[in-house]
């Protein structure tokens, strides 16, 4: 879980987020990594163990309007061990798991209103010191989005991007199963600051 988050009912432009507790409505919108552009090759069974784990790791946001989900935000309460980037107080990240729009309501602001509300949260907490997430080595939506609020790749010792080699199974036979990643974080109180739309 993500200390001190509280989601109820957050008035946004578009509709309200609220924490995904149904994972039809997870499924609804997670299904969206198995269309254009990633192919990924996720069955009923691994989409709830996805589930599953970030429920009991994190909190999964949801977008909803007009009673339906559009899209959703989801995180982990601490540093993944098995990234190749490395925090000296592992406990006090966060790490963005999956940012994810329904393609029919992208381009309306719904990932923006997303990310805006946790940057808030992370900006006023006294928890947590750093956030970061993993994406694409280049042709990163999820990087244009987040830049603005401050993010940079994070390099390592000789002033290289840190990147991670990713394999994913896929539904279609001539896309490569493996993603080139890299991570990009930023520190809390630095860099550029959310505009001060929510107030927890």
């Amino acid at each position: 879980m993500i200390k001190n988050l509280k989601v109820d009912n957050i008035d946004c432009l578009h509709g309200t987020i609220v924490t995904v507790k149904n994972f039809n409505d997870f499924k609804d919108v997670f299904t969206v990594f198995i269309e254009e552009p990633f192919y990924e090759d996720w069955t009923d069974d691994s989409i709830k163990e996805q589930f599953d784990y970030l429920k009991d790791n994190g909190e999964i946001l949801g977008y909803y309007t007009d009673r339906n989900i559009v899209g959703i935000y989801s995180m982990i309460g601490n540093a993944i061990s098995s990234h190749p980037v490395k925090f000296i107080e592992p406990d006090k990240v966060i790490y963005l798991s999956d940012i994810a729009i329904k393609k029919k309501y992208r381009g309306k602001g719904y990932a923006k209103d997303l990310v805006n509300f946790f940057m808030n949260y992370f900006e006023k907490q006294d928890y947590y010191n750093e956030v970061y997430f993993r994406t694409n080595l280049v042709g990163s939506m999820s990087e244009k989005l987040m830049i603005p609020y401050g993010f940079k790749p994070i390099i390592d010792n000789n002033g290289e991007i840190i990147t991670e080699d990713v394999s994913f199974s896929r539904t279609i036979d001539n896309l490569d199963s493996i993603d080139k990643k890299k991570f990009l974080s930023k520190r809390r109180g630095e860099g550029n600051h959310p505009r001060k739309t929510y107030f927890i």
